[in-house]
């Protein structure tokens, strides 16, 4: 029993001078700093790197977004450590064109590195893409390439006022040749969903299908199916590229006297037209004849 004090009281002496050790190096100037630092680093091993935005060894963590600009959507990289690299994440697609690579500038001029560039902040790169077509270039089926958006618009494909399916598209191509003067429709009746806007001729097109038998819609869409009589702002587009580009004689349109209908309608008795001599838009009654294009979209 005393050979077992003997040996206790050593151990409980060397514990009370480590506590008091301890308790003066936290009060002093020299030693605290170095006991902060210790102690942090105990911490920082072990943790999940979920607290604060640390990794496991207590540095911070950031998050890489990728901008596809109007491809498919790709993952964030969440979880990097501060100065560590990142692979590059499966490629994105777009009906634009073929993926050329990601930058860290969204003007696009500035290459990302793999592997080689060190993550230091929140970081966005953004998509590059080569299009599959150039601007008055041969389209697929026939006509000529007059619009192209790397990001894409919609293309509205319902056939009803409250049907809003829509589809991305990139390209509007036009038809080879006029279709031979057309009536809008014939009739003084207000068809109901009719728009002005952008991406809207499909739609447009559809609707004036549903509500009468003969008419310049009914003309585009004897081409195929995919072929629509454009909306106001389509036909703008159209006239803005052909004449800003030398107003090509391989195009067939004739300039002199051409007046081409929309699928807008103003109201009952009138619809939307644009003059291809001058880019004069205005409305015409119902009943008249006028030259007639189909475009399509993809």
């Amino acid at each position: 029993m005393k050979g077992r004090k003997f040996y206790f009281l050593p151990i409980l002496a060397l514990i009370i001078l480590t506590g008091i050790v301890l308790l003066n190096a936290c009060e002093n100037p020299i030693m605290k700093p170095h006991l902060d630092r210790l102690l942090a680093n105990r911490e920082g091993n072990g943790g999940n790197g979920d607290n604060g935005g640390n990794g496991d060894n207590g540095s911070p963590t950031f998050t890489v977004f990728f901008n596809s600009m109007g491809g498919s959507d790709v993952a964030p990289i969440t979880g990097v450590e501060s100065g560590k690299t990142i692979t590059a994440p499966t490629a994105p697609t777009s009906g634009y064109g073929n993926f050329a690579g990601w930058h860290s500038t969204s003007a696009r001029n500035s290459p990302f590195g793999f592997n080689t560039t060190p993550i230091t902040a929140n970081t966005t790169l953004y998509a590059s893409w080569t299009p599959y077509y150039s601007l008055g270039d041969p389209g697929p089926g026939g006509g000529w390439i007059f619009y192209r958006d790397e990001m894409g618009f919609d293309l509205y494909t319902g056939s009803a006022p409250a049907d809003n399916t829509s589809r991305k598209a990139h390209y509007l191509v036009v038809a080879g040749n006029n279709i031979s003067l057309q009536l809008w429709t014939g009739n003084n009746t207000s068809i109901p969903g009719l728009d002005t806007a952008f991406g809207r001729g499909m739609k447009n097109t559809n609707i004036i299908i549903s509500n009468s038998n003969t008419s310049a819609a009914h003309a585009c869409r004897s081409i195929s199916t995919d072929w629509f009589l454009p909306s106001r702002d389509e036909l703008n587009a159209l006239y803005q590229y052909w004449n800003n580009n030398g107003r090509p004689s391989t195009w067939n349109i004739i300039a002199l006297n051409d007046r081409f209908w929309s699928s807008s309608q103003v109201s009952a008795t009138h619809a939307w037209s644009q003059d291809f001599a001058n880019g004069d838009q205005s409305q015409w009654a119902k009943n008249f004849t006028l030259e007639v294009r189909a475009i399509r979209a993809f």
